[in-house]
């Protein structure tokens, strides 16, 4: 699963999305070295060189995680909103 993200990348596949550098690039190494992300040296569509991330079975293992976890936080904040419509 490719990210579509090249490390130097100014472009992001979601416009309204306001990462910077600064913080994208140390949180995808942290990620790399938990062993839920690999990185590979490929041509971008401009020519240059550029690191591609993609998620490992570790990464894919842990995304199902994160994603339960927040389908439960988001259903619990949901009971509170429904239970204070009904007072």
């Amino acid at each position: 699963m490719d990210t579509g993200l090249p490390s130097g990348s100014n472009r992001s596949p979601n416009p309204s999305s306001s990462l910077n550098q600064g913080s994208l690039y140390p949180a995808l190494h942290r990620l790399e070295q938990k062993g839920w992300l690999r990185a590979d040296w490929k041509q971008s569509e401009t020519g240059h060189e550029a690191k591609f991330y993609s998620l490992t079975r570790s990464g894919q293992k842990q995304l199902r995680v994160e994603k339960d976890s927040w389908a439960r936080l988001t259903g619990a904040v949901q009971l509170i909103f429904d239970e204070g419509g009904a007072q």
